[in-house]
């Protein structure tokens, strides 16, 4: 009967610990809001972007100070992770950037003392830009870029939980077993093997979800380039139309101009 007790207790236990550890509401929010927030990210304001793309890099693991404004030397964060120190410039257009902000940030990578040097544009970079970066091995980072640094994000703080939840429920196993013996040991095993299936069909279920949503963010890329294509074809029409109808009024002008004999 105390056997009996002591094995509901630690299932119990192990259930409470894997709930508990497994969310974090606070970070899932963040991870959450990082993502809606990408999808409106041309309407944020300069300053709102650079502080947008620290909080990715904070769930990244990256120590960050923010510079911006007047005197950054063209660097609006510096990452400290590890060995990495990184310069970072944001530049949230509405168009492709060109050369400058790689120019910049390449010399504010010196400045600062920096040994990576990153520019975030969700717009994209112009081809010699790209030319620009190879030469002087400054990193591009364009929309898709930030959209895999919060997938990044996802995963290793996913894994970091997943790796929480089977640490706690192996101590809580291993004090047991002291308490009770060999018999309840193999009974926590097991509960233990059926976590685990848990999980990885937790994983499937996110993998799936994950894909769902990349396959609708690809539709929505489609639409939107097709979208454009329309109203260029729409701009050029309009555009052969005004160019005839002033042909015909240069026309229409010169025969009343001609002299009648």
């Amino acid at each position: 009967m105390e056997l009996l007790i002591a094995v509901l207790i630690l299932i119990a236990l192990a259930i409470a610990i894997r709930y508990f550890a497994k969310r974090n509401p606070q970070q899932l929010t963040q991870e959450t809001d990082l993502r809606a927030h990408l999808l409106n990210v041309s309407r944020m304001s300069g300053t709102e972007f650079e502080h947008y793309m620290a909080d990715v890099f904070k769930l990244l693991g990256y120590k960050v100070r923010v510079l911006g404004g007047a005197g950054d030397q063209g660097v609006d964060l510096l990452l400290r992770k590890g060995h990495e120190h990184v310069a970072v410039q944001c530049k949230n257009y509405k168009g492709r950037v060109g050369n400058p902000p790689v120019q910049q940030v390449y010399a504010g990578k010196q400045h600062y003392g920096a040994n990576q040097a990153w520019a975030v544009a969700p717009a994209g970079f112009t081809k010699g830009a790209f030319a620009l970066a190879r030469s002087t091995g400054v990193l591009l980072l364009d929309h898709r870029s930030i959209e895999r640094l919060i997938q990044q994000a996802e995963q290793q703080n996913r894994s970091l939980r997943e790796t929480s939840v089977s640490q706690q429920v192996h101590n809580a196993a291993s004090e047991t077993k002291k308490l009770q013996g060999a018999d309840l040991t193999h009974e926590l095993e097991r509960r233990s093997e059926q976590e685990q299936r848990g999980r990885e069909i937790e994983c499937k279920r996110e993998q799936e979800r994950q894909r769902i949503q990349d396959q609708r963010q690809r539709r929505q890329e489609q639409n939107k380039r097709e979208l454009e294509r329309l109203r260029e074809q729409q701009e050029q029409q309009r555009q052969r139309k005004l160019e005839q109808q002033q042909k015909l009024d240069r026309l229409r002008y010169e025969d009343l101009l001609e002299p009648v004999w």
